[in-house]
C-alpha cells in the first residue's frame, strides 16, 4: 500500500469514530456523504471512489461491519466478550452449550457476543456432528475436528483408559465398562480417534486391543494457533 493511502485510510478511520460517537451505526451508503462532506472541510484530497474504495476495504478486512455501533478496535473492550474470546482460543473445538456452562453466562449473552466475535473476524465457526463449534480465526483448518474431539468428556475419559493401560492395550469392552458407557458409543468415539490417528488398534489372537498414539495426541496437545 502506498504511504498516500495509508494517509487517506487513517484519516478515514478518525471520522469513521468521529461518526460513531454521534450515536450512529455503520451504514455504508450513509458513511460516504458524511465523508465527503468531512473530507471536502479538510486538506484531504479524495474523491467518491476513494472513498468507497477505502471504506471497501475496512469492510472486507472487518475494520467496520454493517450495523455495528464500534470499530474492530473496541470488540474486545467488552469484558464478557473479551472472557469469551480467550476461553475459545484457550479451549479450540468448544460448542455453545459447554462455553454457557463454563463462562455462566445467559444463552442470548454468549450467543450476542459469539456474533459479534465472528462477524468482526477474531473467530470462525465450523458445523461438526451437527454442533456448531469455535475457534480462534487463525487456527488451522487440518486440526478443527481433532480439537473438538479432543474437547468432548467422553473423548478425554477414553484417552486417560489408554494412558493407564502404560502401552499394554485395551479392549473396547474395558473401555465401556470402565467409563460407564454403552458399547456402540465407545466404538464410534474410538472410530472417531482412528481417524484422526489418536487411537491405533492391534489384532491380538482372538481380540482387539486399542493404543494411544502418544505423539500424534502430544503433536495436538502442543500445537498452537
Amino acid at each position: 500500500m502506498s504511504e498516500n493511502f495509508l494517509d487517506k485510510r487513517s484519516i478515514l478511520v478518525n471520522q469513521i469514530q468521529e461518526y460513531l460517537k454521534k450515536g450512529k451505526i455503520i451504514d455504508f451508503e450513509k458513511l460516504i456523504p458524511y465523508i465527503k462532506e468531512r473530507s471536502s472541510k479538510s486538506s484531504i484530497n479524495i474523491n467518491e471512489n476513494g472513498i468507497r474504495y477505502i471504506l471497501k476495504s475496512l469492510f472486507k478486512n472487518n475494520y467496520i461491519v454493517q450495523g455495528s455501533k464500534f470499530t474492530r478496535d473496541c470488540v474486545l473492550n467488552n469484558s464478557n466478550r473479551k472472557k469469551l474470546y480467550i476461553t475459545i482460543i484457550q479451549n479450540p473445538g468448544l460448542y455453545f452449550t459447554r462455553l454457557v456452562k463454563m463462562l455462566n453466562l445467559s444463552n442470548h449473552v454468549v450467543a450476542w457476543h459469539i456474533n459479534t466475535l465472528y462477524k468482526f473476524g477474531f473467530i470462525k465457526k465450523e458445523i461438526i456432528d451437527n454442533h456448531e463449534v469455535y475457534f480462534d480465526s487463525k487456527f488451522e483448518s487440518i486440526y478443527i475436528k481433532a480439537y473438538y474431539l479432543l474437547q468432548k468428556p467422553k473423548s478425554k475419559e477414553i484417552i486417560e483408559c489408554l494412558i493407564n493401560e502404560h502401552n499394554l492395550g485395551i479392549t473396547k469392552t474395558r473401555i465401556s465398562t470402565i467409563t460407564n458407557t454403552h458399547y456402540n458409543i465407545v466404538s464410534k468415539y474410538i472410530e472417531n480417534l482412528e481417524d484422526i490417528s489418536i487411537i491405533e488398534r492391534k489384532k491380538e489372537s482372538d481380540k482387539t486391543l486399542y493404543f494411544l498414539n502418544k505423539d500424534q495426541y502430544n503433536r495436538y496437545k502442543i500445537t498452537k494457533i
